[in-house]
């Protein structure tokens, strides 16, 4: 710990000394609090989930952004003690789905999603239902976020979605499954207007969650589709 300048992020990480990590999330400098936020990412002790949760409130975007990025850690990796993190995590992540800066709404959704509990899946919908259509970016971010908690309570939401073609809501309906979805998707590609539109990375996105679905039945659509894509480039 340097005496006369900020901490030495560094030095703390690689002694893992978790206190003092949490103390420079609370540093004047903002540049000090992101890089200790995201140095407790690494580390993930759970004594540091309270502490980035507070963090998500910073009154600066990176400092946000770092601790949403080191909760996206704590639910990839946390094993055992993964349901007891979300619960201190989840409302806090909730919340931060609106916040005004982008990258921290998509990093907030994204942790959400790698909890992959209940509560979150809660959060993340109810989230969706507030957020008005025009909001593409953050209901994109949402539906990416349920990529990772894969239930039939998603399922209406989501078919909503592809309505106002969010790029990311046919892979969250291939991990759900069934034949709504599949008939759905499937619809996507025989909509020539879709085609014709420029929505390209919403059609790869309707091929993929057809072939996720594992079903030999989709094969002619996504052949006819992709048929259509090279005849469309090459003039045919």
């Amino acid at each position: 710990m340097s005496i006369f300048g900020p901490p030495d992020i560094s030095e703390l990480e690689n002694a893992r000394d978790v206190s003092g990590l949490i103390k420079a999330l609370r540093h004047q400098e903002p540049y000090t609090r992101e890089k200790a936020a995201i140095a407790l990412g690494r580390i993930r002790d759970a004594r540091a989930v309270d502490p980035l949760c507070t963090a998500l409130e910073d009154g600066d975007s990176d400092v946000r952004r770092g601790a949403a990025n080191a909760l996206i850690w704590f639910g990839e990796s946390a094993g055992e003690t993964l349901g007891e993190i979300a619960a201190r995590a989840v409302e806090p992540l909730a919340k931060a789905l609106g916040d005004p800066e982008p990258v921290v709404r998509w990093m907030a959704a994204k942790a959400l999603g790698a909890f992959g509990d209940r509560r979150c899946l809660d959060s993340l919908l109810e989230r969706l239902q507030a957020l008005p259509k025009d909001a593409w970016s953050s209901r994109e971010d949402i539906a990416r976020a349920l990529e990772n908690v894969p239930d039939s309570r998603a399922l209406e939401p989501l078919l909503a979605e592809l309505e106002t073609k969010n790029r990311n809501a046919p892979i969250a309906l291939a991990r759900i499954g069934g034949d709504r979805v599949r008939r759905a998707l499937m619809e996507i590609l025989e909509n020539r207007e879709i085609f014709e539109g420029g929505e390209i990375k919403f059609r790869e996105a309707a091929v993929t969650g057809l072939a996720m679905l594992g079903d030999n039945s989709v094969i002619a659509p996504i052949l006819d589709a992709l048929s259509h894509e090279c005849m469309k480039k090459w003039g045919g």
